[in-house]
């Protein structure tokens, strides 16, 4: 007969799986902040030290809720899943160079790097990828199983909405996938701060 001891609050590990959704859940609404804060303010150009900080407390959460998925064993135990996981942390890895760049000189374009440019739409992008072995594993039941692929719609929502004549990144559209981005990092991450910390 096996028995499952629960550690004390006061023993659990640093980085659990709990304290790592409440980090991603801190981090989820940074895009939805920067929205909020251009939309109301007299300065819509968005180019600005804010941007680099919410970018990385953005970036910082999302990986969070990697890490936990792969501590929970949410994209499975192949070594395409390992792959595809290294991958999206090196994309995220590579978009935190632009939001530190941002946050340095205030603008991303003073080191013209267009391959740091693209490493945030590719990223959330690849968020589909992630999200299918997420599925596919059917670790996660219910509405938790389509939490990870959640976040990779937020740059085909803006190119429907861009082809339906809701502006461009930095309009209505932008404001819109970058909700919407927000509000699945936070439902991902609430689905992390719920999930059992115990071994399967």
């Amino acid at each position: 007969m096996t028995t499952n001891v629960l550690l004390p609050a006061s023993a659990e590990p640093k980085w659990s799986v709990r304290r790592l959704g409440i980090l991603a859940m801190l981090g989820a609404p940074m895009l939805f902040v920067e929205v909020v804060v251009f939309v109301t303010s007299d300065h819509p150009n968005r180019n600005s030290p804010l941007v680099g900080i919410t970018g990385l407390l953005y970036l910082a959460g999302w990986i969070c809720s990697l890490v936990a998925l792969r501590r929970l064993g949410v994209l499975g135990p192949s070594v395409a899943a390992r792959t595809v996981y290294w991958i999206q942390i090196g994309l995220i890895a590579t978009a935190a160079m632009l939001s530190t760049q941002e946050l340095l000189y205030g603008s991303a374009e003073k080191l013209p790097l267009p391959v740091l440019d693209l490493a945030w739409p590719l990223s959330h992008t690849f968020m589909l990828v992630t999200g299918g072995f997420a599925i596919a594993s059917d670790v996660w039941k219910g509405w938790r199983r389509v939490a990870p692929f959640l976040p990779g719609l937020k740059i085909p929502l803006l190119l429907t909405l861009m082809a339906l004549g809701a502006g461009n990144g930095q309009g209505l559209a932008g404001s819109i996938q970058a909700t919407w981005a927000s509000f699945a990092f936070l439902l991902l991450g609430y689905a992390v701060f719920t999930s059992s910390d115990r071994p399967r």
